[in-house]
């Protein structure tokens, strides 16, 4: 299930966090249950995932790190109901 407020492209601009609230608020109203209630607990581990290996402008920008990012974040959103 994909939010109404994903786009791919977000992968591309700058920071989710700011939009996080929204993505919260809309995960309750259509009905998704916070995983705290989740009979079944899965972890995904990302490891030293930082915003200037992503960025293009950042000081550590890794080539090709948008599209991990972009994949990483659809795997996750194809994924959240289980």
């Amino acid at each position: 299930m994909y939010p109404n407020l994903y786009d791919k492209q977000d992968a591309y601009r700058g920071m989710y966090q700011t939009r996080t609230a929204e993505f919260a608020t809309e995960g309750l109203t259509a009905g998704m249950s916070p995983a705290s209630r989740d009979a079944r607990k899965i972890a995904l581990l990302i490891v030293d995932m930082q915003f200037d290996f992503v960025h293009p402008n950042g000081t550590l920008s890794v080539p090709g790190s948008q599209d991990d990012l972009a994949r990483l974040t659809d795997f996750i959103y194809r994924n959240a109901g289980v």
